[in-house]
């Protein structure tokens, strides 16, 4: 994995940090640039918490406004949506089918692992120029088929 600079401290930063050991910033993943920028509330925020409505502004993306994954609520997720955006997940986390029942905490700590390694996997990809569709799409373009008990398989379109 690559190692990260937090932008307000210089501070070397690790692809699941959170929050930045030296200056103390807020830290989220920036998908789309494959940056894990530090954050300062934005001006008109209320709140700015992970997992709720805050609106964030990322110091590596000036001018753009982003919000946390839903799943940053659970503690699940670090990744970033620009704040206007419909979805309410981050392109990793919009590819789970199913959620565990989060009222063990042996599960909510079983899941948080599981998502770790599914995130690392999509950092992976993106760095590597393999780029996934969302599930959705490729149901929509008909790659595969839910209902049929085999899945067809073709290459993924680059």
């Amino acid at each position: 994995m690559k190692l990260f600079t937090c932008q307000h401290c210089d501070q070397v930063l690790y692809f699941e940090n959170v929050r930045c050991e030296k200056c103390g910033h807020r830290l989220g993943y920036l998908a789309e640039t494959n940056v894990l920028s530090a954050l300062e509330p934005a001006a008109d925020a209320k709140d700015a918490t992970p997992g709720q409505p805050g609106v964030w502004q990322a110091l590596a993306a000036r001018g753009k406004l982003f919000r946390f994954c839903a799943n940053a609520a659970y503690h699940a997720c670090n990744w970033l949506i620009p704040a206007d955006a419909a979805e309410s997940y981050c392109i990793a986390c919009r590819h789970n089918r199913t959620v565990p029942d989060l009222t063990p905490a042996d599960n909510v700590f079983a899941w948080r692992k599981l998502e770790m390694a599914k995130h690392r996997l999509f950092y992976t990809c993106s760095s590597c120029a393999c780029h996934w569709p969302i599930v959705s799409t490729r149901r929509r373009m008909g790659w595969f088929s839910t209902s049929s008990p085999r899945r067809r398989r073709r290459p993924c379109p680059r």
